[in-house]
């Protein structure tokens, strides 16, 4: 973990500071003191009608990309980009934990499938034989639902299927 460095405020205390200093814009243009004369400079702080910007710019976590956002709606802005983003991550999610589960027919198939990844196979057809002889190739069940994907209220239902993967 990085060291953290300390520092005093305004008030006098000592505080942990993130070590990241505040970019100060008039230091970076070389400006000692702020002069009302200098437009030049002063024209980076305003918009093209002479008003201070009132936008932030949100950077985006997943895509990357920075959507600059006016001040009197920022908070709804977060909540949709915020949205958004998620329901990407858990698409993508879905989508790599899909590409590893494998439908299988017999036992021996969902042995195999199991040692990089998951296997589905119906409980019908697996059964507590078949689970038995899975815990001896490390392979355990780890779930019992329905077609739907909901969960069963007994394991007696029927077309369950079973999900499963190796045991650690």
């Amino acid at each position: 973990m990085a060291k953290r460095a300390h520092r005093e405020n305004r008030h006098g205390r000592e505080e942990e500071s993130s070590g990241r200093k505040r970019r100060n814009p008039l230091k970076a243009a070389g400006v000692e003191t702020a002069d009302y004369k200098n437009v030049g400079l002063l024209r980076t702080f305003l918009s093209d009608r002479g008003k201070i910007r009132s936008r932030r710019v949100l950077a985006r976590r997943l895509s990357g990309g920075k959507v600059p956002a006016a001040l009197d709606g920022l908070a709804e802005e977060v909540v949709a980009l915020l949205t958004a983003e998620q329901e990407a991550m858990l698409g993508d999610a879905r989508a790599q934990r899909d590409a590893r589960i494998a439908d299988v027919d017999s036992v021996e198939d969902a042995a195999a499938a199991a040692t990089d990844g998951w296997a589905r196979i119906s409980w019908a057809r697996l059964g507590v034989e078949g689970e038995t002889t899975l815990a001896q190739s490390a392979v355990t069940v780890r779930c019992l639902q329905r077609p739907d994907g909901s969960l069963p209220e007994s394991e007696d239902e029927p077309d369950l299927i079973a999900d499963v993967a190796r045991s650690y």
